[in-house]
């Protein structure tokens, strides 16, 4: 999923812009380790109850 595609899922799953805003803007900073077998792609599911 592209970054873009991202923000406007959260946007319209949470109905609170400066939530989903705040929330994408430090996953985005998030790093991992480089795995050993070369560059990896994740997708992580957040759920808030």
């Amino acid at each position: 999923m592209r970054s873009s595609q991202a923000g406007a899922d959260a946007h319209a799953a949470l109905g609170k812009p400066a939530v989903s805003s705040c929330i994408l803007t430090t996953v985005r900073g998030w790093r991992f380790p480089k795995p050993p077998s070369g560059p990896a792609t994740g997708i992580y599911a957040i759920s808030f109850q």
